[in-house]
């Protein structure tokens, strides 16, 4: 079984196994009523520089995007809800969202190839939404929603191979701080549907989201003439994800 299978076996199985134990009577949002939730799901990235393109020296660096560097993001949430009324709601969501990292060519040393292989990306969220439903039907309630909250993102650094290093009497792989781990900022607006079903809440969710951009970490990059490549790091992305409340 491949590492991403694997992760999302480990995300899943939570999912899976509260259903049996949930209680017996679903219900949408009702004055002053405390409910609880897990989603699962990927986050598809639209947008956003994981760093940017430069030229200092021997070296030309290229900018790469997230999608580049990064595989499938799949992320995990719990929430507690409270009901304002029974069509809206606030929610508190805690989450983990992981990505392994590809190496990939980002440039040139001396005309050499060069390529990179980042650390793989992890975060845990907190954040705060507000949801507001409406009755389309007795058993579909969708919504529309907003979010924000912050992002804690650890730290990634790189690795760089070329045969270009000899030319600064360098080895062949070089490694190299990159993003210091970060807190920021996260929100987005969120639409979906919640649908009663044999006891507790099923629903999907989407929309379109924002984190803001990493700490660089130059202590080796200033020393190439390359510290401005890692002063980028936002990501826009659209997450999909299925959940159930009760």
């Amino acid at each position: 079984m491949s590492s991403r299978a694997r992760l999302a076996a480990l995300l899943l199985a939570p999912l899976l196994a509260s259903a049996p134990a949930l209680a017996q009577t679903a219900k949408t949002p009702e004055v002053g009523a405390i409910g609880f939730g897990i989603a699962v799901g990927p986050e598809f990235g639209v947008g956003g520089e994981f760093h940017g393109g430069g030229t200092a020296g021997i070296a030309r660096i290229g900018s790469r995007t997230w999608t580049s560097t990064h595989e499938y993001f799949l992320g995990l949430e719990g929430e507690v809800t409270y009901g304002l009324s029974d069509l809206s709601e606030l929610a508190l969501t805690l989450g983990y969202t992981r990505s392994e990292a590809e190496s990939l060519g980002v440039g040139e040393l001396a005309g050499v190839p060069l390529r990179a292989k980042f650390d793989d990306y992890e975060a845990w969220t907190a954040r705060l939404s507000y949801r507001q439903y409406f009755q389309v039907s007795p058993g579909f309630y969708p919504y529309v929603g907003v979010t924000a909250g912050v992002r804690r993102v650890g730290a990634m650094d790189a690795e760089f191979r070329s045969g270009g290093f000899a030319q600064l009497t360098l080895p062949a792989e070089l490694g190299s701080d990159f993003y210091k781990s970060s807190w920021v900022p996260t929100g987005g607006l969120t639409f979906g549907w919640r649908s009663p079903y044999a006891g507790v809440v099923l629903g999907l969710e989407t929309g379109i989201f924002y984190d803001g951009e990493l700490r660089d970490d130059d202590s080796t990059l200033a020393a190439l003439g390359l510290n401005s490549i890692n002063d980028e790091g936002g990501r826009w992305y659209i997450p999909v994800k299925l959940s159930v409340n009760f």
